[in-house]
């Protein structure tokens, strides 16, 4: 068959590189979904890590970033009723009161793979004797921290500074939509060492799609005076807070969930500082 679930698992018990025709074919099955998940939980579950492995992050963190059905933002950021924590079904609003709890782990894989691959820390052997921390590759991110505290306290972070800048943010209430939960404004910053916002490569509040380096603008709901508010908010700054609601924005294709997509490039070179206390 050609379903996510078999590709991920197949790869996982036998993966023999990115570039056999099953690694390809199920890239091919990622995007025909544009970066959605059709699997349930046990299919979940080793999506991201063989992503992960194909070298392919970028692809892995766009499915995590998603705030639109099915995906773990569209539980928290839609407008029916918004979760406060991990729900046992992707349609659990929808679907009958068995087995479908709204404060369960079945879908709690991702937080795992968060870890290991987007903060970048890994416990390699049992008991903490052997630990590697590595600040992801991930264009999509510019900073990620976690902390530890069995057996012992660990603190991790890293960040990067310079260079391209990517953020998403989900939509905030507003009058059009006061049901959505409250959010704060984007922000995107260039870093401490970065220098300045010098332009500003992507903007659209509607439905955008793809990853870091990639944005694209759905034009039937895309303010096309979206560049301009950006960069009269952010050029010259080394950090720009952008509002996520249609009252800024503009309410383009009402009755629709929108997201903010901002990609932006700082005037010094990306570099990447790491900070990490281990007692």
């Amino acid at each position: 068959d050609d379903l996510q679930v078999s590709y991920a698992l197949g790869l996982t018990l036998d993966f023999q590189g990115p570039l056999t025709q099953p690694g390809q074919n199920f890239l091919k099955s990622i995007h025909a979904t544009k970066s959605h998940l059709t699997t349930g939980i046990i299919g979940s579950k080793f999506i991201l890590p063989v992503l992960s492995l194909m070298k392919e992050g970028d692809l892995a963190q766009e499915i995590v970033d998603q705030v639109d059905y099915p995906s773990w933002g569209w539980m928290v950021f839609n407008d029916i009723e918004p979760a406060s924590a991990i729900w046992e079904l992707w349609n659990a609003w929808e679907s009958g009161p068995g087995m479908n709890s709204r404060n369960h782990h079945m879908f709690s894989s991702v937080s795992a793979y968060l870890r290991t691959h987007a903060v970048g820390f890994q416990i390699v052997q049992p008991g903490m004797k052997d630990l590697l921390f590595e600040p992801a590759t991930i264009d999509g991110l510019s900073w990620a921290n976690v902390s530890y505290d069995e057996p012992r306290h660990i603190m991790y972070h890293w960040q990067r500074h310079g260079g391209v800048h990517c953020a998403k943010a989900a939509e905030g209430p507003s009058s059009h939509n006061r049901n959505l939960p409250n959010l704060e404004p984007l922000e995107i910053t260039c870093g401490e060492h970065g220098g300045v916002i010098k332009s500003v490569d992507f903007v659209s509040f509607g439905k955008p799609t793809g990853r870091c380096g990639f944005f694209a603008v759905d034009d039937q709901c895309h303010n096309t005076s979206s560049l301009a508010l950006a960069e009269k908010m952010c050029l010259g700054k080394s950090m720009c807070s952008l509002p996520n609601h249609a009252e800024f924005w503009g309410n383009t294709c009402a009755g629709t969930v929108k997201r903010l997509y901002v990609q932006m490039t700082c005037s010094k070179p990306s570099a990447v500082t790491t900070h990490l206390n281990i007692p």
